[in-house]
């Protein structure tokens, strides 16, 4: 970091890892602009594929990439509540590729 300024840090900010983070980069990826109503929720395919990304871009363990696609899934739930019957279940998550 420069010394004098101290807004560096901020700047470069890392990607989220927060509950709230991921729900803005949730709502970023489906393209939802906030306060607009326009919401669907994400596939579960959506969902592994944005917990894969940071996953990746992170260096996560597996066990860590459960732990981001879980609070994924559960950011959905409450974003969008539960699902509908004949939605699309669950399916095996992928681990990262490395």
């Amino acid at each position: 970091m420069k010394a004098g300024t101290g807004k560096e840090s901020e700047s470069t900010a890392l990607e989220p890892t927060t509950k709230d983070g991921l729900a803005q980069e949730m709502l970023q990826r489906l393209g939802v602009e906030p306060g607009t109503g326009q919401t669907r929720r994400p596939t579960n395919e959506e969902i592994t594929a944005m917990a894969e990304r940071i996953a990746q871009v992170r260096a996560l363990t597996e066990p860590q990439f459960e732990q981001v696609r879980s609070m994924l899934q559960d950011i959905a739930g409450t974003l969008f509540g539960p699902r509908q019957p004949g939605e699309q279940l669950a399916t095996a998550p992928q681990p990262p590729k490395r």
